[in-house]
């Protein structure tokens, strides 16, 4: 989870294939992905919008470094510009996935309702969220960081209601996002994820060494061609 692939369009042979942030999970047997769609549209996106069942599509192997590091205790923080959440979406709902399984095992009983509440990621609503108050503690620290947009308000229900130690920071647009306020989210071993335009995330990147980060736990993800997200 969190990688992404090309995607080539024969109805538009003369444009280039895009890269989307895939936000289904590996084992799935559907692929989802999020664009915006902008007016006037490119001819990629003209043909992308006007795709019907069974038209081909070329989709290429799945690629980048934005995946969760091995040690499940590693924390991590993730940064994100508008639609670039959609690098995180299939890593949040794979750790909100671990959980119900770890609830699943543990506690039988409730296999039915731990099932209907996982599916719908709300485990807040239930008696499950006393149980799962234990086994957050043993979770990996994740905070999520998204600097949006009142356009970007339609991607919120894609995020899980309930992900294991997750600390959320909405920022608004056109607020910006200091390297400070990242700053004190991270200890000496967390691991900071930056999605974005180039220049937003070079920029953060950057001031982030700066401030003493090292680059190897910097991992980049940028969204070619845009200014702004």
């Amino acid at each position: 989870p969190g990688q992404y692939a090309h995607l080539q369009l024969p109805q538009a042979s003369s444009e280039q294939p895009r890269a989307f942030s895939l936000t289904s999970l590996p084992d799935e047997t559907e692929v989802r992905f999020v664009t915006r769609y902008s007016k006037p549209p490119s001819l990629y996106k003209q043909a992308l919008f006007a795709l019907q069942p069974s038209d081909p599509a070329l989709l290429r192997e799945p690629m980048g470094d934005c995946v969760l590091p091995r040690a499940a205790d590693t924390p991590v923080v993730f940064v994100a510009q508008g639609i670039a959440i959609a690098s995180y979406i299939a890593i949040l709902t794979n750790l909100c996935a671990r959980l119900c399984a770890r609830l699943d095992l543990a506690h039988r009983p409730q296999k039915e309702v731990a099932s209907q509440v996982c599916a719908r990621s709300n485990l807040a609503q239930t008696n499950l969220a006393q149980i799962a108050q234990a086994d957050l503690a043993q979770g990996r620290k994740s905070t999520l960081i998204w600097i949006r947009r009142s356009e970007d308000d339609t991607l919120e229900n894609l995020i899980p209601g309930e992900v294991p130690c997750l600390k959320r920071i909405d920022i608004q647009y056109p607020d910006r996002l200091q390297a400070q306020t990242v700053l004190e989210h991270v200890d000496d071993k967390t691991l900071i994820y930056l999605s974005g335009s180039q220049r937003f995330v070079e920029s953060l990147g950057l001031a982030l060494e700066n401030a003493g980060i090292a680059r190897a736990r910097l991992v980049y993800d940028y969204y070619d061609g845009y200014a702004e997200l």
